[in-house]
């Protein structure tokens, strides 16, 4: 199983073909106000192999289950940070509703993530595809990296994000634009469908 937030460290192994930036686009008065979590402990697992329940489990065991600590900063910017990992490093995330919310509904059908670790370096974006349902609307969730390929090319550049070349090669995209991230994350989930990979999330204390 790979989370969420365990996908970002790999992810930071291929930066190069991953939109980023030079520094936080989003701000705390960017977070969807309906995309928020209760503050505690979480965990993120695969529902098709991991049986375990996280109600009779702890961090310190040996499970297939990813456990994640959930706040709010004073800032109003959540932070997230991975219990499960030797070196647990707490990121600053942000999410940017990149689809109108019906006022019957409880999400909008896609988000945009901005994650980035306590020095507001290693940016990276995810598109962000709520899959709960009315009663539970964030215990689904469908995840998506937004890579370079998707704002160029065949598929167009979107304003507000800047791709780098070298000899006609990309190496790299960066974005500087609210708008241009939520256009992003569109073709970022198309791209993915129809094998979006989903996680299931699941509180389980304060």
């Amino acid at each position: 199983m790979k989370s969420l937030f365990a996908a970002l460290a790999a992810l930071s192994l291929s930066a190069c073909t991953m939109l980023s930036a030079e520094a936080p686009i989003f701000s705390a008065a960017d977070h969807a106000a309906e995309f928020a979590p209760p503050e505690g402990l979480w965990v993120i697992r695969d529902s098709s192999d991991c049986r375990v329940n996280p109600a009779r489990s702890r961090p310190e065991r040996d499970t297939c289950l990813d456990w994640y600590r959930v706040r709010r900063a004073e800032d109003g910017t959540w932070r997230v940070t991975a219990l499960s990992n030797d070196d647990p490093e707490e990121m600053r995330v942000v999410v940017m509703a990149a689809a109108p919310k019906r006022p019957d509904e409880p999400l909008a059908s896609l988000y945009v993530g901005e994650f980035s670790n306590a020095k507001n370096a290693d940016i990276s974006y995810f598109a962000l595809v709520p899959r709960g349902g009315a009663e539970r609307p964030l215990s689904r969730l469908g995840a998506a990296g937004i890579e370079c390929f998707v704002v160029h090319g065949e598929w167009g550049e979107i304003p507000g994000i800047v791709v780098r070349r070298e000899d006609d090669k990309v190496v790299g995209c960066t974005a500087t634009a609210k708008d241009g991230l939520r256009e992003a994350a569109r073709r970022a989930a198309v791209a993915a469908l129809p094998g979006l990979p989903e996680q299931e999330l699941v509180f389980v204390r304060r």
